[in-house]
């Protein structure tokens, strides 16, 4: 139903459930704003937003930055395959203000912030994936017309950190840091699978088989199953089947707070050690193990190979080693067809 002047104001009006929802506004622009968020809401399946609305000094419409994470969680968070963004843009919210006006998020303000994150100690890349949530936010501010112009995020640099991986002496120090806790098994099943922690909080009992789990939605969209070594089958089932799945209701960011705990008690101290460096454990031991890349590639779930290409330096395999395997096919497959001629010929070649 378009917008209409009733009066001395504007309804707008949609259909949901069966029932038309309908709100009444001072301007026709509150009114055709609201309009557009109840129909995108309408299209995703949700109950369209309430007419909170204030007005402002100089006649315009104020948007509180939680009703702004809110429509960014319905539109571009809440298909992701973790809640990891959607966690994420709550902490925004909260730190700038879950009242504070969108409108005067700009430069300054967002600089400010910024300022503040770093008195508190965090790393670049912690403020960097701040800043982006807050990004997407303003984009769809932008979109939906609350603000005239993005401003500028002022990204920076982070600083390069080492793709680290366990040695089996520092995860068998780390296990017994977190010996009776929930997530000793979470990461024997981490180490052994690659699973990335969303993944793993994710997994569901319908998706566990006795030789593998089945993940069914991964960060490049796409469903993959890894085979379970014999102790990470082990652990699976050994966890009472009382929930959704062997780790559901667990907090990832808790999860990977202990593990980090657990790791600096047990004396390993190099800020490249996180829970993510479990999956680098995993592909690094497939490697090692003499696994081609291309199904590393595969049993990790990378996107490109390139991914897989870091990995490679640690193959056990020299390039003396390929020679020798070219000689036993040499040998086995053309030598005994020709026999003597080759040696013949050889044996000129040196002559001359």
């Amino acid at each position: 139903m378009p917008v209409t002047k009733r009066n001395n104001s504007w309804q707008a009006s949609v259909m949901y459930g069966g029932k038309r929802v309908r709100y009444s506004f001072r301007t026709e622009q509150e009114a055709r704003v609201w309009e557009k968020e109840a129909e995108l809401a309408v299209v995703k399946g949700i109950s369209p937003p309430p007419r909170e609305m204030v007005e402002t000094p100089s006649g315009k419409v104020s948007r509180p930055l939680i009703e702004l994470y809110r429509l960014t969680h319905q539109t571009r968070w809440a298909s992701c395959w973790s809640d990891a963004m959607t966690e994420l843009g709550l902490r925004v919210t909260k730190e700038l203000g879950e009242d504070t006006d969108v409108s005067t998020i700009d430069f300054g303000r967002i600089a400010s912030w910024i300022g503040d994150l770093r008195k508190e100690g965090l790393t670049q890349a912690t403020i960097n994936r701040r800043l982006s949530a807050l990004s997407t936010m303003l984009t769809v501010a932008r979109r939906m017309g609350w603000i005239s112009e993005k401003p500028q995020i002022p990204l920076s640099k982070e600083a390069r950190t080492e793709r680290r991986y366990l040695t089996f002496e520092e995860e068998r120090m780390i296990l017994a840091q977190l010996e009776g806790r929930r997530e000793w098994g979470l990461v024997v099943v981490a180490a052994d699978t690659g699973l990335r922690i969303g993944e793993l909080v994710s997994l569901k009992w319908r998706s566990v088989r006795p030789e593998s789990v089945t993940v069914e939605k991964s960060k490049n969209g796409s469903a993959r199953t890894v085979p379970l070594t014999k102790r990470a089958r082990e652990v699976i089932m050994g966890i009472p089947r009382d929930g959704d799945g062997p780790f559901c209701g667990m907090n990832p960011h808790e999860a990977s707070r202990r593990f980090k705990a657990a790791a600096v008690a047990a004396g390993i101290l190099d800020k490249g050690v996180v829970f993510h460096s479990l999956r680098h454990t995993c592909a690094s031991r497939l490697v090692q193990a003499g696994v081609d890349l291309m199904r590393v590639k595969t049993w990790m779930g990378h996107k490109a190979v390139a991914t897989t290409l870091i990995y490679a330096h640690l193959a056990p395999q020299s390039l003396s080693d390929v020679v020798s395997r070219l000689d036993e096919c040499i040998g086995e497959k053309i030598s005994c067809e020709i026999g003597d001629t080759i040696c013949g010929r050889i044996g000129t070649l040196s002559a001359g």
